[in-house]
């Protein structure tokens, strides 16, 4: 079990690197997660306003934002048609690039 821990945040390290898990994290978000987080994670759209979606700049997402991204992706009945059509390294691929192009760039205009 130990070895499982250690293992898949060293495995999501390495994924979140590849220009090409950027590239496929990109597309996917569009693809399955802009309707309502809209294409910059603010969630300014008919359906994130309606169902109430956060910012991703507004949510705490605590010391491992991927961690808390791919939790929430797997478990919650909102991405319940979305979790159903991915895997785990599309999830990592969502994950970083959301947490690489959204949140880190939402901290930054904010200030």
């Amino acid at each position: 079990m130990k070895l499982r821990n250690v293992w898949l945040p060293a495995t999501l390290l390495a994924l979140a690197a590849s220009p090409i898990h950027a590239e496929e994290g990109k597309a996917l978000y569009e693809a399955s997660c802009a309707q309502c987080h809209g294409s910059d994670g603010r969630a300014d759209t008919a359906i994130g306003r309606a169902m109430g979606v956060p910012s991703f700049s507004e949510v705490d997402l605590g010391p491992d934002p991927n961690a808390r991204i791919a939790r929430v992706l797997r478990e919650s009945p909102k991405h319940a048609s979305v979790a159903s059509k991915v895997n785990a390294q599309e999830i990592a691929a969502i994950t970083s690039y959301i947490q690489e192009e959204m949140i880190e760039t939402g901290e930054s205009e904010a200030r």
